[in-house]
């Protein structure tokens, strides 16, 4: 006899609550990768953000050169959006949300806001005097945390363990990580998050 997992894939918890004599159900699918649309345009060291699988950009990145690319993605389909300003790769995950996000570091020292419509460039991200690649960020456009990087320098790349916040308006340097890192993860909120990797 087919068990209902046999039959629906997913695992169901069923249990009755005595204080408002109703009956409960929890059910849990596994989730599986499925393949979407290619991307429109081919590039390493891109970055993105969004808000969901039906609502997300990639920018950046590069071929041969640094590229200024950016394109939306709906959920089935890729379209163009205004490029950024400045061509950049390896720069900081995307922190916020489709309508609302931010960029910084990568080659170029790009520091850059996306108002859902465009990119426009905001102060210069404070940790380097040459470019901070790699960088790890999470939060939002009003209070996004960067963490990290390495500075490129003549003979050997500098990794750092700096963190830095940014409020809509202005940057502030915050205590530094135990350990400098670089090309790390980063999640979470301003009041819990973690790096890794």
């Amino acid at each position: 006899m087919a068990t209902y997992y046999d039959i629906h894939g997913q695992k169901v918890q069923v249990w009755y609550n005595s204080t408002s004599n109703t009956l409960k159900i929890r059910s849990y699918k596994n989730a599986v990768w499925t393949s979407g649309t290619n991307s429109p345009y081919a590039a390493r060291g891109s970055r993105g953000f969004g808000d969901s699988k039906n609502s997300a950009q990639i920018f950046g990145g590069y071929t041969t050169t640094a590229v200024s690319t950016s394109v939306e993605y709906d959920g089935s389909s890729w379209s163009a959006t205004p490029s950024l300003n400045t061509a950049t790769y390896a720069s900081s995950v995307g922190v916020g949300v489709k309508s609302s996000a931010i960029t910084v570091g990568g080659a170029g020292q790009n520091s850059e806001q996306w108002n859902g419509s465009a990119w426009s460039n905001i102060t210069t991200f404070p940790n380097s005097p040459n470019s901070v690649e790699n960088t790890g960020g999470f939060g939002s456009t009003t209070a996004g945390y960067f963490m990290g990087g390495s500075s490129p320098t003549p003979t050997a790349p500098t990794v750092k363990p700096s963190t830095t916040t940014w409020n809509g308006t202005a940057w502030t340097t915050l205590n530094p990580m135990a350990i400098g890192r670089t090309a790390m993860g980063a999640c979470g909120t301003s009041t819990a998050a973690i790096v890794f990797g």
